[in-house]
């Protein structure tokens, strides 16, 4: 019997449970924390005032390319921080390995927006991007 509970407890408190973009299921009144990568590339989403967007995208370390906001319209969306790290697991630091790049943003007030962004060598231009990350947003009140 005390297993058992131990075991819902568990679940209930440490488990977590994803929110997906466009989800009503979220209480009024609670911020949701929807989580983008690739796969939402040329998608929409829905999303409340005080909702975070967390944005990660994979990179390559070392080799001079890095992701730039092509759009980010800050009346709406404002960035609240901006991370990278490499690939979790890997033993040695190697030059060219995989690198996690993350970025916070939080929605400030109504209305339509688009994210852009850019991956490309800063010397070389955004004319020479070689991947683009674009995602539509509608912030509802």
């Amino acid at each position: 019997m005390i297993t058992r509970w131990a075991v819902i407890l568990t679940i209930m408190f440490f488990v977590p449970v994803p929110i997906c973009a466009g989800n009503n299921a979220v209480p009024h009144g609670h911020m949701a924390r929807i989580l983008l990568d690739e796969r939402w590339n040329g998608k929409r989403i829905e999303m409340k005032v005080g909702d975070e967007i967390r944005i990660e995208l994979q990179g390559t370390g070392a080799a001079g390319y890095a992701w730039h906001f092509d759009k980010l319209d800050q009346d709406l969306i404002q960035l609240k921080r901006e991370e990278s790290k490499e690939k979790a697991g890997e033993s040695e630091k190697t030059v060219g390995s995989p690198v996690r790049h993350t970025w916070v943003v939080l929605a400030k007030r109504t209305g339509s927006s688009v994210i852009e962004m850019s991956y490309y060598r800063i010397w070389e231009g955004k004319d020479k991007s070689i991947q683009r990350f674009k995602v539509e947003v509608d912030i509802i009140p």
